[in-house]
């Protein structure tokens, strides 16, 4: 389910990938695989009021 985990290096300003096959309180992001992402619905028009 888990993709990547990653720790930041604040010195460095970016995100670096840890190989680790379990999560710890040191993970600072984890990504998932594409196919768990759901797909994105059609937008909705919005209903007018009608004037009376």
């Amino acid at each position: 389910m888990i993709d990547k985990l990653y720790k930041y290096s604040s010195d460095r300003k970016q995100f670096n990938v840890i190989p680790a096959k379990t999560m710890s309180v040191s993970v600072d992001a984890l990504t998932i695989h594409n196919h768990l992402w759901q797909a994105k619905r059609p937008a909705v028009p919005k209903k007018t009021q009608s004037r009376k």
